[in-house]
């Protein structure tokens, strides 16, 4: 199973990163934060919305799990890489990654200078996980929290077709 919590990302420094998951009516967003060897995991604040949250709700959400992305956190010993996936199974209200993948869409997200960039992410199932949809990335700049729901709501209609 490919969980999308682990992996090197071609990243400039400071460049803040998130995860977007619509499954059923509910939206999860979680920050990523990039350890100390450069493997970019999930990590606090954990947020989940209802999907019909207004688009300043959801902007909200979004700058919240991009604030919450940070550098050089201590690398999670063998041990505790699985656990890092329990706060957003939590979250998602389910016990297992399998169940929490099935149908659900996903948008990465990322931020440059003054400029969120949405990814939508294709789900190629439990064992390839979800992949960059090429060439459909949006971006908006000095997006207030109203345009950047938008833009959001946009991604993960892309990344459900």
């Amino acid at each position: 199973m490919k969980l999308p919590f682990f992996g090197t990302r071609p990243r400039r420094a400071q460049e803040p990163s998130a995860a977007v998951y619509l499954r059923d009516a509910q939206i999860v967003l979680h920050s990523q934060s990039k350890t100390d060897v450069g493997v970019w995991i999930a990590c606090a604040p954990f947020l989940t919305l209802a999907s019909d949250s207004s688009d300043q709700e959801l902007g909200e959400a979004v700058l919240a799990a991009l604030a919450g992305s940070k550098e050089n956190v201590p690398h999670p010993n063998q041990s505790k890489r699985s656990k890092i996936v329990t706060p957003l199974l939590k979250a998602a209200k389910v016990k297992s990654w399998n169940t929490f993948a099935r149908d659900t869409s996903s948008v990465s997200l990322r931020q440059r200078e003054n400029t969120t960039f949405f990814t939508p992410m294709e789900n190629q199932g439990t064992k390839s996980g979800f992949v960059d949809m090429q060439g459909s990335a949006l971006s908006i700049l000095d997006g207030s929290a109203q345009e950047v729901g938008a833009a959001l709501r946009e991604a993960l209609d892309l990344a459900g077709r």
